[in-house]
C-alpha cells in the first residue's frame, strides 16, 4: 500500500516536471520566435474588443470569439504587455500536458505498467503540446486545450467492474460526482465557440456518442442519472451561449461570418480531404504494421512475438531517425506529420476488436478524438492543422497500445 502511494506521488512529480518543461519551452519559443502576422491579428482584434467593439456587428470577423475574448480580458485586466500573453500560453501548455497524462492513464486502465507507458507517451508533449510549436495565443491551441478538459471528464464514463453494483444488483457507470456530470455538459459547448470546424466536429461526435451510450444503458436498465445531468448542463450552456450572441452581436451576423463566410473561404474539396490517405508513404507505413500483426497472430514463441513488435514500430521509429539524418527542417517535419494518416487508419481498425471484447464506453474517447482531428483538417488539411493536435495523437497511440 505504501509503495503504491509512493509510486503515484513519483508519477505526479515526473508529470509536473514535464509540465514545467513545457512551460519553459513556450517561454523560450517566444524569446526567439515571432509569427508576426498571426500574432498581430489575434492581439489587434482582441485590443478592439477590449475597448467595447463587438465582432460580427461592428466589424467583419470570420472566427469564433472565445480566444479573442480571453485575450481581450487579459488586456483589460493587465494592460498592453505582451509577456502576459506569453504567460497565458505557457500555463495552458503546462496544464495540457497534465490533462493528457491523466487521460492516458484512464485509457490504459487495463494495461500492465500503465503508469510507465502513460509517462513515456506524455514525455514528447513537453515539446509538442498545444502551444509548444506555435507559442502565441491562437484559437487552434485553445480549442485543443478545452477538448482535453472535456475528454478528461468524459473518460470517467466507463463501466465499473462486475462486483461494483448497487443494492439492486445492476451494474452502474462511474461518472464522477453529480456536479462533475453537469460541468462536463456545460464544457461540451465551449470548443464550438473557440474554433468552428474543430469544435463542431468535437461537439457532434461527443453528443452522438453520449446519446448512443444513453440508449444502451436504458436498454440494459442501468442508472442514467449522470446522463440527465450532463445533457442538462449541455442544453443550459448552449442556450446561454446563443442568448449572449443574439444579445450582443445578433445571431444572423454570427452565422453569416463564422459559418457561411468561413465555409466559403476555407472548406476544402472532398478530394483534398482524403488526399492524405492516398499518399504512397501511408501505404509503405502500413506494410510493416500489417506484417507485424500477422506475425503476432501466428506467433508460437517469444522471439517471433518480439519480431512482430519490431515490425510495428518501424513506421514510428523511422521519422525519429530521420530527424538526425536530414538537414532539411521541412522534410523532417513532413515525415513526422505523415504519421497522422497511419495512426487514424489503425485507430479505426482497432475499434472492431474493442467493441467485441469490451464495452462501447471504452470507445467514447477514441471515437471523439478521431472525429475531432478530421474536423481540424477541414481548414488547412494535414500539413497546416497538426501543430496543436499532438496531445490527441498521443491519446490515439495509447488506444492502439491498449488494444
Amino acid at each position: 500500500m505504501i509503495s503504491a502511494r509512493v509510486g503515484r506521488w513519483t508519477d505526479w512529480l515526473i508529470a509536473l516536471c514535464l509540465a514545467v518543461a513545457s512551460v519553459a519551452i513556450v517561454i523560450w519559443q517566444n524569446s526567439h520566435l515571432v509569427v508576426l502576422w498571426d500574432l498581430s491579428y489575434i492581439l489587434e482584434n482582441s485590443y478592439r474588443m477590449s475597448f467595447g467593439q463587438i465582432p460580427y456587428r461592428d466589424f467583419p470577423f470570420p472566427y469564433a470569439p472565445l480566444t479573442f475574448l480571453t485575450q481581450a480580458a487579459l488586456i483589460k485586466l493587465t494592460g498592453r504587455v505582451f509577456f502576459h500573453h506569453v504567460i497565458y500560453c505557457a500555463v495552458v501548455n503546462g496544464l495540457s500536458v497534465l490533462f493528457t497524462w491523466r487521460i492516458l492513464l484512464r485509457i490504459l486502465h487495463a494495461t500492465s505498467n500503465k503508469r510507465v507507458i502513460a509517462l513515456v507517451l506524455t514525455t514528447p508533449l513537453a515539446i509538442l503540446s498545444v502551444y509548444g510549436i506555435f507559442p502565441h495565443p491562437f484559437y487552434d491551441c485553445d480549442c485543443t486545450f478545452i477538448v482535453l478538459v472535456c475528454l478528461l471528464l468524459l473518460s470517467r464514463l466507463q463501466h465499473r467492474p462486475a462486483d461494483d453494483t448497487r443494492e439492486n444488483g445492476d451494474a452502474v457507470i462511474r461518472f464522477g460526482s453529480l456536479l462533475e456530470n453537469f460541468f462536463a455538459g456545460v464544457l461540451l459547448v465551449i470548443p464550438l465557440f473557440t474554433k468552428q470546424n474543430t469544435g463542431g466536429a468535437f461537439l457532434i461526435s461527443a453528443v452522438g456518442c453520449l446519446v448512443l451510450l444513453f440508449l444502451i444503458d436504458i436498454y440494459n436498465r442501468r442508472n442514467i442519472s449522470q446522463y440527465i445531468l450532463l445533457f442538462a448542463g449541455f442544453i443550459l450552456s448552449f442556450c446561454v451561449a446563443i442568448f449572449l450572441i443574439h444579445h450582443f452581436a445578433g445571431l444572423h451576423n454570427y452565422y453569416k461570418w463564422t459559418f457561411r463566410f468561413a465555409a466559403q473561404r476555407r472548406t476544402p474539396a472532398f478530394a483534398d480531404m482524403i488526399g492524405m490517405y492516398k499518399n504512397i508513404g501511408v501505404v509503405w507505413s502500413l506494410l510493416p504494421v500489417i506484417v507485424g500483426l500477422v506475425l503476432m497472430w501466428l506467433r508460437k514463441n517469444r522471439p517471433i512475438g518480439w519480431l512482430s513488435v519490431v515490425f510495428m514500430l518501424v513506421p514510428f521509429v523511422w521519422p525519429v531517425i530521420y530527424l538526425v539524418l536530414d538537414n532539411d527542417a521541412s522534410e523532417r517535419a513532413e515525415r513526422l506529420v505523415n504519421l497522422w494518416p497511419l495512426v487514424l487508419i489503425l485507430s479505426v481498425v482497432a475499434i472492431l476488436p474493442v467493441v467485441r471484447r469490451r464495452s462501447v464506453a471504452d470507445l467514447l474517447v477514441p471515437l471523439i478524438v478521431i472525429a475531432t482531428v478530421h474536423g481540424a483538417f477541414l481548414s488547412q488539411q494535414l500539413w497546416g492543422s497538426t501543430y496543436a493536435l499532438w496531445p490527441l495523437f498521443m491519446i490515439l497511440i495509447a488506444f492502439l497500445f491498449q488494444d
